[in-house]
Order: structure tokens, then C-alpha cells, then sequence
């Protein structure tokens, strides 16, 4: 099988804009392509992910939608990624591979249980989790997430001790002391 690379180079599909004349009952209708450019399905009516494309080589942007979950999202996206401003509840079925920055704002998120591991096990880029005001544990996986610059969150302490731990030398157990030394501890679980 070809690598992706090679396969977007045949593929020559840009973009895709979803509007709201391209859902029925607030799902996509056929299944995309996977595709070299941009994949925008934000500000509409949409619940569903199911029949996104698996490979979007830009930016994937979902944000401000109904959906309640990421599932069918797609699995390598070469730049930007957005979920924020949304009802999910859970990262789960978030990308493999971002190649730019992850946003999921103002979601409802509770934990990052599996992330670096299950999920987002590379950023090449910055994560932001700001507004994700339910988001209290299984945050130590952010140090599982290769590539990953920077992360922004509500909670400025915890947000520094991570910042400072991703431009160090990346230690975990290090991460994990830190947050519990300053009370921190439902921060500090994988």
C-alpha cells in the first residue's frame, strides 16, 4: 500500500465546505474523500462525524457544531484540528496525528484519559483546553503526546508546571511529583 503522502499527491480533492443543504438530519450523506486540503463541516447543524474523511491533509474544523462525540473523525490531519465549542464529553476517537495545533475550547470534556497513548499521540503543535471547565483528571497523558510545544489551560498553575515540564526534559514521573507537591493531585493521573 502507497503512503499517505503519495496518496494525496493522486488525490486531487483541495477542499471540502459542508453546509447544512449537504446534511440530512443533521448527519452527512456519503462518504468524503480523504483529501489534500481543508475539511469544514463548523457552524452547522451537524451531530455526526460519520462519513467525515479518514485523511485530511490541511486543517479539520468541526467546531461549533452538535456533536457529542469524535468518533469517525479522521485519523491523520496534517495541520490544524478543531472540536471547540462543542458538546463532546470525551477526546476518545480524537486524531492519531495532528501536524498543527489541537483546539477544543469551551467543550465538555471531563478527563484525557488515553491521550499520547489511545489517542493524539502526536502534535506537532499546541493543544488548547481552555473553557473545558469539567476537565479535572487524567491530564499526566499530555506528556505522552509526541512533538507537543505547549498546552493552554484555565487552571494557570497546572498549566505552567506542564509547559514547564513539555520544554524541559519531558519527565513524567517529575510532571506527576510536581503537581502533587503543589495539591494538584486529581491532575496528576494518566
Amino acid at each position: 500500500m502507497q503512503n499517505f503522502k503519495e496518496y494525496l499527491k493522486e488525490n486531487e480533492i483541495q477542499d471540502i465546505i459542508i453546509y447544512n443543504k449537504n446534511l440530512v438530519h443533521g448527519k452527512l450523506t456519503k462518504q468524503y474523500p480523504d483529501i489534500k486540503g481543508d475539511f469544514d463541516c463548523s457552524n452547522r447543524e451537524i451531530i455526526t462525524l460519520k462519513f467525515a474523511p479518514k485523511y485530511v491533509g490541511g486543517n479539520f474544523y468541526c467546531y461549533n457544531t452538535n456533536i457529542t462525540s469524535l468518533e469517525f473523525a479522521p485519523q491523520h490531519v496534517g495541520r490544524y484540528f478543531s472540536c471547540s465549542r462543542t458538546p463532546i464529553t470525551s477526546l476518545e476517537f480524537a486524531p492519531q496525528y495532528v501536524g498543527g495545533n489541537f483546539a477544543c475550547f469551551n467543550t465538555k470534556i471531563t478527563s484525557l484519559k488515553g491521550i499520547g497513548k489511545d489517542y493524539l499521540k502526536e502534535v506537532r503543535g499546541e493543544i488548547y483546553l481552555k473553557e473545558c471547565h469539567h476537565l479535572k483528571s487524567s491530564m499526566l497523558g499530555i506528556m505522552l503526546v509526541k512533538e507537543l510545544q505547549e498546552i493552554y489551560f484555565d487552571n494557570k498553575e497546572v498549566q505552567d508546571i506542564f509547559n514547564r515540564h513539555l520544554k524541559g526534559d519531558k519527565d513524567i514521573l517529575d510532571c506527576q511529583e510536581e503537581l502533587i507537591t503543589n495539591g494538584l493531585k486529581e491532575y496528576a493521573k494518566l
